[in-house]
């Protein structure tokens, strides 16, 4: 009696451990999703995780350390389907390539990312400057790069793709990226509570701008940060202000009431938004710190020949006004 009940404990042990050898049978670990970029390979399963992209389109990543041409040829790619016509295309992520390109002795996430097209198209251009928009190096992830055939040039080119998570806009997806750029900005915003007013004259439109986490830049003369006066000018959101379609000019109003267009002598022109390649735009100008008799200051690019009075004193607490006009 007693050996059989030794023989029935034995099998019950061995029944006990070959359980997880019944259940593991059939599959691994791996999902094997379209974009799944993490090499789980094992040595017989067809996972597409060691795909290297075949092309040999080229991206430029103009590092602080200088311009990296990133050949993707060989770069680690996963099959991607389009969901417009359920096709699969090879694609890589926007950070492999900018990894890639990497000189180890900075902090790419210090940085915001623009794309220049080979046709000079910049989303950096497009937001006219205004940075916050750009993904940031950890949004590199969520954007890969995919090949594409234009129907109406056909030329096949590569493009940028992002995830729908980042919410980003059409015009972010970059075309034309074969000979494009991938440019580094860095990422600086301003720290401090300074208050403009910016006013839509002829719309009766008025707002108050707290500067305080504008994107900014380093002016060196002044020894101060800087913000550029379009930029404030755009984040007052004055309903119907729209330099798209219409031309402005401006004037210039500090706390103590001084005017510039008061001031000015008849024919003198005004600060305008027209085309940011004219020398008087208010793409020229920016707000720094003056020291503490002029406070925040209105300064503008040499090439704009705005000067002395232009230069209006006490921003903090004044006031931007925008006028149509038409130009001559």
């Amino acid at each position: 009696m007693r050996l059989n009940k030794l023989f029935l404990l034995l099998a019950l042990i061995a029944l006990v451990a070959t359980l997880p050898l019944m259940f593991a049978c059939g599959d691994d670990d791996d999902d094997d999703d379209d974009d799944d970029t993490t090499d789980d390979d094992t040595a017989d399963d067809d996972d597409d995780d060691d795909i290297t992209w075949s092309g040999d389109e080229s991206v430029v990543v103009d590092t602080p350390d200088g311009a990296v041409e990133v050949e993707l040829n060989g770069l680690p790619a996963f099959m991607w389907t389009d969901p417009e016509d359920d096709t699969e295309k090879m694609a890589v992520l926007v950070s492999t390539v900018v990894d890639e390109a990497f000189a180890k002795d900075f902090d790419p996430a210090d940085y915001k990312y623009t794309f220049i097209a080979s046709d000079g198209y910049n989303l950096y251009n497009k937001l006219d400057g205004d940075y916050r928009v750009l993904p940031f190096y950890e949004d590199l992830e969520l954007g890969w790069f995919i090949q594409y055939e234009e129907e109406e040039e056909k030329f096949q080119d590569i493009r940028v793709i992002w995830d729908d998570s980042l919410g980003f806009e059409n015009f972010m997806s970059a075309r034309l990226m074969n000979g494009g750029t991938i440019g580094m900005i860095e990422n600086v915003l301003f720290d401090e509570d300074v208050y403009i007013d910016v006013e839509y004259m002829d719309k009766g439109a008025k707002t108050t701008v707290n500067l305080n986490g504008m994107p900014a830049f380093y002016d060196a003369d002044q020894d101060s940060m800087a913000v550029y006066i379009h930029l404030i000018v755009l984040d007052g959101e004055l309903e119907e202000f729209d330099p798209k379609n219409k031309f402005y000019e401006f004037n210039f109003i500090g706390s103590d009431d001084w005017s510039l267009m008061d001031e000015l002598d008849p024919g003198e022109p005004l600060p305008i938004w027209e085309d940011d390649e004219n020398s008087q735009d208010i793409h020229h100008g920016w707000i720094a710190y003056d020291g503490e008799e002029n406070g925040w200051r209105a300064f503008w690019d040499d090439e704009t020949g705005f000067s002395g009075m232009y230069k209006v004193k006490m921003m903090d607490g004044g006031t931007i006004q925008a006028n149509e006009y038409t130009p001559e």
